[in-house]
């Protein structure tokens, strides 16, 4: 559980959480999810589930799969860095960190981490747009091409973009420009362009007129704020309306978040109320195998397939619980599973 230099993960997630807007503790911080998010897709794969990686065209589609991901997963909440992570701790009871044990909050984190993992899978998979694809691929092109350079600074994973023509004027010393101000420039150059191409490069310009932050910026985010902004409009080629979902779609979607809701809502308050009452879990276990359960039905509603019931159970429970698994937990984990799988099916074919 050691990185490259030499701390130990746990002690990653404390200092990040003691201090998140230190960009140096962020990269480590990153670099430690990025660690982990590789290697639960790398496992999903080996197990034969199909991965959303056709819209990633990069040498590495697992790896910008990874990105893709965690860029939502960590997202700022109202500008507060990582603001989903920190609301998770503040609902578990911890508002400041000094005090608390590293080896705690990362049994807190990891079932957090994987959670946030698996729903963004299912959200990307549902999603998958060909526009969607094409407009990323085709502004990769453009970045790959003789105007921009593509780096990575201090030997790190992640990758950033910026023009030849600043290349010896680059504000390394300047804070990033945050996601709120590069979706209000995104979008202002979007409206000022003809194509992809020119929507590109006054970016880039409009990037560099901001004295204040740096004149290049991370590729994702580049990408990911593209995206947004041509999802909220147009398509920038085609200048036509970008097309919703069907109502076929949308109808299936709405029946599936209510009976997933209505059976989630009856396992915790009979079948695991029950185990709870009779001593064999406590609260707050009786409150992750909800989670897993919730991870559970979202995979068999939007996925191609489940995972082994184990699986599920691991994501959610510390690394301590889980070599009991077979002797302490099989019997009221796969009852719960079963008994909210029925359940939720039934109420399903009920509303659609």
């Amino acid at each position: 559980m050691k990185d490259d230099r030499g701390k130990s993960n746990p002690t990653i997630l404390k200092e990040f959480l003691c201090c998140p807007e230190n960009r140096r503790r962020f990269d480590t911080f990153f670099e430690l999810c990025w660690r982990h998010t590789k290697a639960y897709l790398g496992s999903q794969k080996a197990r034969g589930r199909r991965l959303p990686l056709d819209q990633f065209a990069g040498h590495s589609p697992i790896d910008d799969l990874a990105v893709d991901i965690l860029s939502r997963v960590l997202a700022p909440v109202k500008g507060r860095t990582c603001g989903e992570l920190f609301d998770y701790f503040r609902a578990q009871g911890i508002m400041a960190f000094e005090d608390e044990d590293p080896a705690h909050l990362y049994d807190l984190f990891r079932p957090w981490l994987f959670t946030k993992i698996r729903q963004q899978l299912s959200h990307i998979a549902g999603e998958a747009d060909p526009s969607k694809a094409n407009l990323k691929r085709r502004f990769k092109d453009i970045l790959a091409g003789p105007n921009y350079h593509t780096f990575s600074p201090r030997g790190g994973n992640e990758r950033y973009v910026g023009t030849l023509k600043y290349e010896r004027t680059m504000r390394a010393d300047c804070p990033p420009i945050s996601f709120e101000e590069l979706l209000l420039l995104v979008e202002e150059c979007y409206f000022r362009s003809l194509n992809r191409t020119q929507w590109c490069r006054a970016i880039f310009e409009a990037l560099n007129r901001v004295e204040s932050v740096q004149n290049f910026i991370e590729t994702f985010r580049l990408i990911q704020a593209v995206v947004i902004v041509n999802m909220k409009h147009v398509d920038v080629e085609g200048l036509a309306p970008a097309h919703p979902p069907g109502a076929e779609h949308g109808l299936f979607t709405s029946a599936v978040t209510k009976a997933r809701t209505e059976t989630l809502r009856w396992a915790r308050e009979t079948v695991l109320a029950k185990f709870v009452t009779n001593g064999r879990l406590t609260e707050n276990y009786a409150q992750r195998l909800l989670n897993a359960c919730e991870q559970y039905l979202i995979d068999l509603a939007h996925s191609s397939g489940v995972d082994p019931l184990p699986v599920y159970f691991r994501e959610v429970m510390p690394e301590s619980e889980h070599d009991r698994y077979l002797t302490d937990f099989k019997h009221i984990f796969e009852t719960s599973i079963h008994k909210a799988k029925d359940d939720f099916e039934r109420r399903l074919r009920k509303y659609l």
